[in-house]
């Protein structure tokens, strides 16, 4: 849904701008009566900002990996050392247990010494 709504959005705006106004002339440009200086030019600044943000995010979506919190989160879980808890079994210890072998425990080679 996120991938879609932005370009349903920009395909809205420009139906809108090749609207015309009262006076004949398109919407885009000529928005309201406002003067073309500042108020225009921003508007038109603002539509065309956010267009490259788009079309930057279809052509290089990985330079908004940073601004994605659930993949920062995934990529710190991954390149965080991973700690043995005493007394858990690991993967290795119970692939060899379930194969028939004796695995020592931490309590069996403290008695023995």
């Amino acid at each position: 849904m996120k991938n879609l709504i932005p370009h349903i959005l920009l395909i809205l705006f420009i139906n809108l701008a090749q609207s015309d106004n009262a006076e004949g002339e398109p919407l885009f440009g000529h928005y309201g009566g406002y003067v073309t200086w500042p108020f225009q030019v921003l508007g038109i600044l603002c539509v065309a900002f956010a267009g490259c943000l788009i079309l930057v995010g279809a052509a290089m979506p990985a330079v908004y990996e940073p601004y994605d919190i659930p993949y920062r989160k995934a990529l710190a879980a991954a390149q965080a050392p991973q700690k043995e808890v005493e007394g858990m079994e690991t993967d290795e210890k119970k692939d060899l247990s379930s194969e028939g072998e004796e695995v020592a425990s931490p309590e069996s080679t403290e008695a023995e010494a």
